[in-house]
């Protein structure tokens, strides 16, 4: 612990001991490239999703719109995530405080998104399985 106390005081501004340690830094360094592959990865996933949606409007109505809504709402996840790996690059940059609570604030955010996206996944799911049963009763 003395030498994580040691590091701290190293990054200290205006005589002032700073609570940004190097392995703070390090585990923000080492996050962003995942979390920047994962969110370039949701809005191919979120793409794909809208247009295998949209092909199911054309042929089965209904439901390709619930698909076009989920691949809407992963497509906002993924913008939430990326935000968060902007806002680490700029504490990266500047290591100041104040920019690592935004990248821990956008982290909340995303993960807030994720919860709200997961219910409404879980709800759209239910509404097209429904509709799946309705079409195939009205299909006989």
């Amino acid at each position: 612990m003395t030498d994580l106390n040691n590091q701290a005081q190293s990054l200290s501004f205006a005589g002032a001991p700073s609570l940004v340690t190097p392995r703070i830094q390090d585990a923000l360094r080492r996050t962003k490239p995942w979390v920047r592959l994962i969110g370039g990865l949701g809005f191919i996933t979120s793409a794909l999703i809208w247009l295998s949606g949209a092909v199911m409007l054309i042929k089965a109505g209904t439901v390709g719109i619930l698909n076009m809504a989920i691949g809407c709402f992963v497509c906002y996840v993924a913008v939430k995530l990326f935000r968060y790996g902007t806002r680490i690059e700029e504490f990266l940059a500047s290591n100041a405080l104040e920019d690592l609570e935004q990248a821990l604030e956008a982290q909340r955010a995303f993960w807030k998104a994720m919860g709200v996206v997961a219910v409404a996944a879980i709800v759209l799911f239910a509404l097209q399985l429904i509709l799946a049963v309705i079409l195939a009763a009205t299909m006989r």
